[in-house]
């Protein structure tokens, strides 16, 4: 089957292959809790739901997948730029900052390594390819600084080999955030230093400008490049292939919306504004109203952008307190306890 030609039936059937026994192990709740026999829809991609999944079997939940969007590799003059910006960063020094968004950006950059230096004839690592790390190893050890917007996106960094050396507090995980604890221009620059200190800063092209209009204001100049896009489900050229689901159903967004208007779906965790909108709206941007109308349902969410998604689209949000998996089924049980009040 061609890309671009794949149907509701092959994206809700095709999924459901070898089960990873590490999920298979979380079939069997660990007793009664807030969320036994709650049928949770999860706006995850498979390759970032494992964690997720596993936890609400785990608290006796029926997870259901229903990714909206998924994270594509970037092409034409948009992969050309991207290109650049990491040849530049590569020779990058002490005054110069690479920041990260997202685990999309660093898996962006990390196939852009891949596909410059993997396997080469001249590499001394003959058919394996180069990390992000040791791509950067020069610039690193030349004084340049790594910032992540959360402690997930900076676990992705530390994996592909490269230094974290800022992170904002867990409670403000989020573009703003990271202005918040970013040090002003002429703090950290020598006064014999001529023009702004450089920030690289390669982000998906639905990105807003709080991150590149705060820091400029702060005395940076930002060098941006779009990193990847996010496309609807399934995407033609994902930046993570998907191997297996294991047994975890996955609906495309007609099946999701036509079960959350019969009213089968208890609750709806999501990580991010788009994927609300997406689900609840349409994939074309945010419309006047909902195009699918719910009851009040529970809803945990990761940051404050997406809490405020969620209200106005009259879900009863929580927003989890700490960003990973854990506070967002920390969130899931205070949301559906609130919704049941």
């Amino acid at each position: 089957m061609q890309p671009g030609n794949w149907d509701a039936e092959w994206v809700t059937g095709c999924w459901l292959t070898a089960l990873p026994n590490w999920l298979d192990c979380a079939d069997v709740p660990r007793g009664d809790t807030v969320l036994s026999g709650l049928r949770v829809l999860v706006t995850r991609t498979p390759e970032r739901a494992g964690d997720l999944v596993a936890g609400l079997r785990d608290r006796g939940a029926e997870p259901v997948l229903a990714p909206m969007h998924q994270a594509a590799a970037v092409a034409g003059q948009e992969a050309r730029d991207l290109s650049q910006l990491v040849r530049t960063v590569a020779d990058a020094d002490a005054r110069e900052w690479l920041v990260f968004t997202s685990v999309n950006t660093v898996r962006a950059l990390q196939a852009v390594v891949e596909g410059a230096d993997g396997g080469s004839p001249d590499s001394s690592r003959h058919d394996q390819a180069l990390d992000l790390g040791e791509h950067l190893a020069q610039a690193v050890a030349g004084g340049l600084q790594i910032a992540a917007v959360g402690a997930a996106t900076a676990r992705a960094a530390r994996n592909a080999g490269l230094p974290v050396h800022l992170v904002p507090p867990p409670e403000q995980s989020s573009a703003a955030g990271l202005v918040n604890v970013w040090p002003h221009a002429a703090e950290v620059n020598q006064p014999t230093a001529t023009g702004p200190a450089v920030v690289y800063l390669p982000q998906s092209a639905w990105a807003r400008a709080t991150l590149r209009d705060g820091l400029e204001a702060k005395g940076w100049r930002v060098e941006t490049a779009v990193a990847y896009r996010m496309v609807d489900f399934p995407a033609a050229s994902p930046l993570t292939e998907v191997t297996s689901t294991g047994s975890v159903a996955v609906w495309d967004p007609h099946r999701a919306r036509e079960e959350l208007a019969r009213g089968t779906v208890d609750a709806v965790v999501a990580t991010a504004p788009s994927l609300l909108w997406a689900l609840f709206a349409s994939t074309d941007g945010k419309p006047p109203a909902p195009a699918v109308t719910v009851e009040p349902m529970a809803c945990a969410v990761m940051g404050e952008p997406t809490l405020n998604a969620a209200q106005e689209l009259g879900l009863k949000a929580v927003a989890a307190t700490v960003p990973d998996t854990a506070g967002l089924l920390d969130a899931l049980e205070h949301a559906v306890k609130e919704n049941r009040a």
